[in-house]
């Protein structure tokens, strides 16, 4: 795992993103803390083949002197309980028509 740095909240910086790290016709497995963007994203990303993982923030262990936040150490831990299976994903509801 490693730190890529971040990116605006925004579709198209997230599909240059994913072309990145996707080369070779690799399917990307993404995860991320519930948000208010959380919905889109996801149907974005399943719509470009990847997998997504959405999870609610009060499910996230977290070590007990880790309060202040810090993108950088965040992520890494965050992508390294993912590739473990120690978080749990929300359930997401299917798009309204």
């Amino acid at each position: 795992m490693r730190f890529v740095g971040e990116i605006p909240n925004e579709l198209a910086a997230l599909d240059k993103l994913v072309v990145r790290l996707g080369r070779g016709g690799r399917t990307l497995r993404v995860t991320y803390e519930a948000g208010p963007c959380g919905y889109g994203v996801n149907r974005h990303l399943r719509n470009c083949g990847h997998d997504c993982v959405v999870v609610a923030p009060s499910l996230i262990p977290r070590k007990p002197g880790e309060r202040i936040k810090m993108e950088r150490r965040d992520a890494t831990a965050f992508a390294r309980l993912h590739c473990t299976g120690e978080l749990t994903p929300v359930w997401m509801r299917d798009p309204e028509p």
